[in-house]
């Protein structure tokens, strides 16, 4: 015969049980739009291999790596803005920037390395321009790089 302690402990799991299976539940309902995007992107993920002969091959994944590696590397970048509670709207105009000044320094003649070193600096150039102004200015960041987005559109 079970004690009155086990008859409670028993109760007890049984109430985190359906506690726990609420929680999931309203998990779900709240992130709803996430896993259908999650469930598309496995699926795709599952069915292109068998749709194309040539999708796994390692030309083909590398040029996938080539192809994301820009938008992921801004990504990672904004992550770290939105992370502190910041937004960065330049950031396409300053990957616009610095494409346009590395080509026009390659088509000129300047070697590899100048070219690298001296895009990493206009970067670094305009994102101490925007945190200054941030910072320093006590402006808010959204004005600041949206001004900044449009002014380096115009360069462009």
């Amino acid at each position: 015969m079970k004690s009155k302690k086990d008859k409670d402990g028993n109760e007890m799991a049984l109430q985190n049980s359906i506690l726990s299976k609420d929680k999931f539940v309203i998990g779900v309902k709240e992130n709803k739009n996430e896993l259908y995007i999650a469930a598309l992107i496995v699926i795709i993920t599952f069915i292109s291999p068998l749709l194309s002969s040539v999708f796994l091959n390692s030309t083909n994944l590398l040029n996938l790596l080539r192809q994301t590696a820009y938008t992921a590397i801004a990504a990672m970048g904004m992550y770290f803005v939105i992370l502190v509670g910041g937004i960065d709207l330049s950031i396409g105009a300053t990957i616009q920037i610095i494409g346009m000044v590395s080509m026009i320094m390659l088509l000129n003649g300047y070697s590899v390395i100048v070219t690298i070193i001296s895009v990493i600096l206009i970067g670094l150039a305009i994102g101490l321009v925007n945190s200054a102004l941030v910072i320093f200015g006590k402006l808010q960041p959204f004005i600041v790089t949206l001004v900044t987005k449009s002014i380096m559109e115009g360069i462009v």
